[in-house]
């Protein structure tokens, strides 16, 4: 789910259905985000940010719920250049004075009034699922105006040892990105195919990303098109395949999930052998934990430890590999978990 976003953090909570509330500062690569009863706040260093609507011609379509959620335009060369902005999300900065807290808080609440009227015999499992769509959902809608701060150095360089932890040896391994978001680690993925003039202009057949956010999913079909095919993305709750595939990555995306242990069981059940099952967050265990306890109605577990991803390894008949039994360029502050989590299940490969 993801994730977690690089780019943009923003967490809400939903109350049975009437109560809107938290209290919850992260740290992000370029920005703290601050979601304070009712209101989400952006700082860039130290001083207040707020989105502004793009005064450009509205074409295609917007909405609620993501169909059409993001226009994009050519550059001088023809090819796909960063999402814009919405309609929809245009709308609401129009409505809200290009006030993202007051925005994003209305899209929020009117999502969650939408699918409170419509599922009142929803399961507890169910609820929760609208509660994190309707959470990314938000994140996404005015995620295309933070493309241009571009990505911390340090976020790179860990996003790149995630993919790096896969361990993908040709474009013919198979990835399924759950949580992907718009995306954000495809590039990276990518990166040692597109060295080989070959492969340079090739879409990626065996890359799957999965995410429950609509408006995520449309993202990460403008900003990857010349990797990616549209197919490939899809809106939904894991597993939703029987698939199998050599590598499933979790970044951001493990807390989402009420049970861990049966979540890892699953994505045993779909590894190929010698498969190898990523579990991330560029923010580490730390984050996480605080995300549980602030926003308790979205996230719902912390990032295990080592002891207790022993355990399903050992139940699973997996090995366990950590950051640093992994090939990866680590800096010192990437070591430790609690900074920056990574750790790798591996599928034997007479499994």
């Amino acid at each position: 789910m993801a994730y977690h976003h690089q780019l943009l953090l923003l967490f809400l909570f939903f109350f049975y259905g009437t109560t809107y509330a938290s209290l919850f500062t992260v740290k992000t690569p370029s920005f703290i985000h601050i979601v304070d009863n009712h209101s989400i706040r952006q700082y860039e260093n130290g001083s207040k940010f707020q989105f502004s609507a793009e005064k450009k011609k509205k074409s295609g379509g917007g909405g609620f719920g993501g169909g059409g959620a993001t226009k994009k335009k050519k550059n001088k060369k023809g090819k796909d250049s960063l999402p814009t902005l919405s309609t929809e999300a245009k709308k609401l900065l129009k409505q809200y004075k290009n006030d993202v807290d007051s925005a994003s808080t209305a899209y929020f609440q009117s999502q969650m009034m939408k699918t409170s009227l419509s599922s009142d015999d929803n399961t507890k499992e169910e609820q929760h699922l609208e509660r994190v769509a309707a959470t990314w959902n938000t994140i996404a809608l005015f995620l295309p105006n933070d493309y241009k701060h571009g990505v911390d150095l340090k976020i790179q360089r860990r996003l790149q040892c995630i993919a790096d932890a896969a361990s993908l040896q040709s474009m013919e391994k198979s990835v399924l990105d759950v949580g992907c978001g718009d995306g954000s680690l495809v590039p990276y993925l990518f990166a040692p195919f597109k060295t080989n003039d070959e492969n340079a202009n090739k879409v990626w057949k065996a890359y799957k990303g999965l995410d429950i956010s609509q408006i995520m999913i449309d993202l990460a079909q403008e900003r990857w098109s010349q990797m990616i095919a549209p197919q490939q993305w899809t809106v939904g709750s894991f597993p939703h395949t029987e698939e199998k595939f050599d590598v499933i990555i979790f970044n951001g995306s493990l807390q989402f999930f009420p049970d861990t242990n049966e979540t890892l069981k699953q994505a045993y059940h779909l590894l190929n052998k010698g498969g190898r099952i990523v579990i991330s967050h560029v923010n580490g265990s730390t984050f996480v934990k605080e995300e549980c306890i602030k926003n308790p109605g979205v996230a719902v577990r912390n990032m295990p430890n080592k002891t207790s991803l022993q355990i399903i390894a050992d139940t699973l008949e997996m090995n366990l590999l950590e950051q640093t039994e992994l090939p990866l360029t680590l800096d010192e502050d990437d070591i430790d978990n609690r900074d920056f989590y990574l750790m790798v299940l591996e599928k034997l490969s007479d499994a």
